[in-house]
């Protein structure tokens, strides 16, 4: 259409000619452009699915939980946290808005899904955890919320809420960069585990408008501890995190000393995980009953009667 208006119209053939190249070199370069940008910067086929029309809503932090379904002990932790997420929010207030990060091939399902839930299926589920499917989480979640700070977490990581949200009055507004670690051991260390990182909100901002400089080969991690750390320079912050992983019985005296101990440091959050052990599902599903109750006086239906639960 365009050659048919340019070879009718009345202007001199040069000027006709001119035309044409400069239209020619304009389409060239936009399709060389696309063609250079890494695949995952060019593929936003995911922000169909979780787009929101509405206005973006005002909390304290955003938690995103990476998380899977994949056995009964991922559903029972998932069951604990939807049992304690949202107990600093109101009808008039959200303080903390909790998502659930999915893959393909982690377990979940069109039956199973929830509003809170983010599921990747085009991006596999792996461990270490590939960073194009936290990177989604982040681009949706920024354009849904107006907050002050980003939690990435995990499913093992029991957070005691009132304690973390007075915890981030202490942070700073500016290159927050907090978690265990740093890492890796034994090298040259440039990020903190994902266990528990939290970030100040326009740190992941200039991370989605930079997302062409981050190595994409990495573990989500250190993905992410490359920029804040490596790129912004955020220096390192210790989160004081309580870890209950060496656990070989249901021990009440050892977890009411480590519940005891978390509360003269000060800490906010434990991480269950007793990978060592041949029952984790009895021993973590135990511990992390104790703390719900503890914490929050609240009960969940037991990681024994799991096929009870549909999702």
């Amino acid at each position: 259409m365009f050659l048919e208006l340019c070879c009718t119209c009345n202007k001199k053939r040069v000027q006709c000619l001119l035309i044409l190249s400069l239209f020619s070199l304009l389409v060239y370069s936009t399709s060389d452009f696309k063609a250079r940008m890494p695949a995952n910067i060019v593929d936003d086929a995911h922000k169909d699915k979780h787009a929101s029309t509405v206005a973006p809503q005002k909390v304290r932090a955003v938690i995103l939980v990476l998380a899977s379904a994949t056995n009964s002990l991922d559903r029972f932790h998932k069951r604990v946290w939807e049992a304690y997420m949202n107990k600093m929010n109101t009808n008039d207030q959200q303080i903390f808005a909790v998502h659930f990060v999915y893959g393909g091939g982690s377990g979940m399902t069109d039956a199973c899904k929830k509003d809170y839930d983010l599921w990747y299926p085009s991006v596999p589920d792996s461990y270490p955890v590939r960073f194009q499917k936290v990177k989604n989480a982040l681009v949706d979640i920024d354009g849904m919320y107006i907050y002050d700070f980003l939690v990435r977490t995990n499913l093992s990581t029991f957070w005691i809420l009132q304690k973390l949200l007075e915890h981030l009055n202490e942070l700073p507004t500016e290159l927050c960069y907090e978690g265990d670690g740093p890492l890796p051991p034994g090298q040259p260390k440039f990020y903190l585990s994902g266990t528990d990182t939290i970030v100040n909100s326009y740190m992941v901002k200039e991370l989605i408008k930079k997302q062409n400089l981050l190595n994409y080969g990495l573990p989500e991690d250190a993905t992410m501890g490359s920029f804040f750390h490596g790129i912004m320079g955020a220096p390192f912050r210790d989160s004081n995190m309580r870890f209950l992983e060496d656990f070989t019985s249901q021990d009440e005296q050892k977890l009411q000393d480590a519940i005891a101990g978390a509360l003269d440091r000060n800490q906010n959050h434990f991480r269950v995980k007793n990978i060592r052990n041949d029952n984790r599902e009895e021993i973590d599903g135990w511990i992390l009953t104790k703390l719900l109750n503890h914490y929050y006086n609240e009960t969940v239906t037991s990681i024994e009667n799991d096929d009870l639960v549909s999702c």
